[in-house]
């Protein structure tokens, strides 16, 4: 691993192996190579918490060599403090669509819903500066109020509320958490403002009072209802928390190496499928990601931002297609794979950890620069696939590696760019270091004289300027 810059620009990388074949062990080594660059940024998406939870059912102390090894701090960023930025309409209207749609807010028949939900996020993305008052885009609406109110605004707040000051003052004397009233109130404007599109949507008035009637009562009776739509609300407030556009700076701009944990934010919004939310984050940041990287490649014609995006449990997101995957996978899907063929002329390489290459997309599986395969994958379909990319007279090699539960030696057989042998044709086979070996190969230290160093670094932030 060269001192300076570690193993230079990002690839396009795949990691495949059976749960417990050394996934983490080898994730962690590559990743600190990369790290070593101090001019790489470092993305990793953690959808089920463990790089985030530093590995604890093994002993990899991956965040300590992480941090060692990029010698600069590790950003890790839970999925209660992500937010998604008020003033992207865009953002709001797609979320708003989903959350909407999860919660069965305007129940009727299939076909009228997405017309509906079509509806709607068109009026939010329309919505003009002087409209938020109407609620009809309730986080606009919120944010409003919510500055009427910390700018000592009560008269123009309880407007917007509909209510009068002295009404609005005393709720917020009588409640020390003023958001429940707040949010109500939101809700309740928000319920009216839908109704000129449900009366565009469905035919007749009565039905429509029929159905704005019984989404207040709704309200009334289920107040995990609110919470919920308090917790919606809550995603939009950036005075605490970190917006996709601050994650997105802290990795092109400052270089950071982040761990971006989504493990937990099914806790946030209990009714919408958990896969599909994580894809929904991942969607709004890779895009992001890409948007910036372009205009900063058409800005100077050959400033790459030099930024690599990991992916753990990648199977989950970027799997074999299906035409029933709900519309947040295929997107996902479509921009990652869009974004393998074209993002390495800006600079952005990608790592994928998986289990298996049966249920990895093979459109991304083909585009890939280097393929590590761990233990576990020399049977049916996965054979076949690895067959694709490695010669035939390695592939009985890799069928003999020993089974690392019962040697505890963990070994991958690589193959690609990153081949010591003059050949991208070649493969290598490779005894993954267990990370005390690691810590002595790479920076003759031992595993307890790095979490000393640690102990030493945090002390040292800790303590006062003269």
């Amino acid at each position: 691993m060269n001192e300076y810059v570690g193993l230079g620009e990002a690839r396009m990388i795949g990691i495949f192996g059976k749960s417990g074949a050394g996934k983490s062990w080898l994730a962690a080594y590559i990743l600190a190579g990369f790290a070593k660059n101090k001019n790489m940024g470092i993305l990793i998406l953690d959808p089920q918490g463990e790089f985030a939870n530093n590995f604890p059912t093994s002993n990899l102390p991956f965040q300590q060599i992480l941090k060692y090894a990029a010698g600069r701090e590790l950003n890790i960023i839970s999925s209660d403090e992500i937010r998604l930025s008020p003033e992207n309409k865009y953002d709001v209207a797609l979320f708003t669509k989903k959350f909407s749609e999860a919660y069965q807010l305007f129940p009727t028949t299939p076909e009228k819903y997405k017309e509906f939900l079509n509806h709607l996020y068109e009026q939010i993305v329309n919505t003009k500066p002087d409209q938020t008052q109407n609620c009809i885009n309730p986080v606009a609406c919120y944010t409003d109020v919510m500055k009427k109110i910390n700018d000592g605004k009560i008269d123009e707040a309880a407007r917007s509320l509909g209510l009068t000051a002295e009404e609005l003052k005393n709720k917020l004397q009588q409640h020390s958490n003023m958001d429940d009233d707040i949010a109500r109130q939101i809700w309740i404007k928000f319920i009216d403002s839908v109704k000129n599109i449900l009366q565009d949507v469905f035919a007749g008035e009565d039905i429509v009072e029929k159905k704005t009637y019984y989404l207040n009562n709704k309200l009334k009776k289920r107040e995990d209802l609110l919470k919920d739509f308090k917790a919606y609300l809550s995603l939009f407030d950036t005075s605490q928390g970190k917006t996709v556009d601050d994650i997105v700076n802290l990795l092109l701009t400052q270089k950071r190496v982040i761990i971006f944990d989504l493990s937990n934010l099914g806790k946030r919004f209990s009714r919408i499928d958990d896969i599909e939310l994580k894809a929904f984050f991942m969607n709004r940041i890779i895009g992001k990601i890409r948007e910036k990287a372009e205009q900063q490649f058409r800005a100077s014609g050959n400033n790459l931002v030099n930024v690599l995006i990991a992916m753990d449990e990648a199977h989950n997101y970027v799997g074999t297609f299906y035409s029933h995957l709900p519309e947040d996978l295929k997107q996902l899907k479509k921009q990652i794979t869009k974004n393998v063929k074209e993002t390495r002329k800006y600079g952005i390489g990608w790592l994928f950890i998986t289990q298996t290459t049966v249920d990895f997309d093979k459109e991304i599986y083909r585009q890939l620069h280097d393929y590590f395969f761990l233990y576990g994958l020399g049977v049916g379909a996965d054979l076949q696939h690895m067959k694709e990319v490695v010669p035939k007279e390695f592939i009985e090699h890799y069928r003999s590696l020993p089974n690392p539960k019962q040697t505890n030696n963990y070994w991958a057989m690589h193959t690609g760019s990153l081949n010591v042998i003059n050949t991208a044709t070649a493969a290598t086979f490779i005894r993954l270091p267990t990370p005390s070996e690691f810590l002595e190969l790479n920076f003759n230290m031992t595993l307890e004289e790095l979490k000393q160093k640690e102990k030493e670094m945090e002390s040292l932030k800790d303590k006062p300027v003269d």
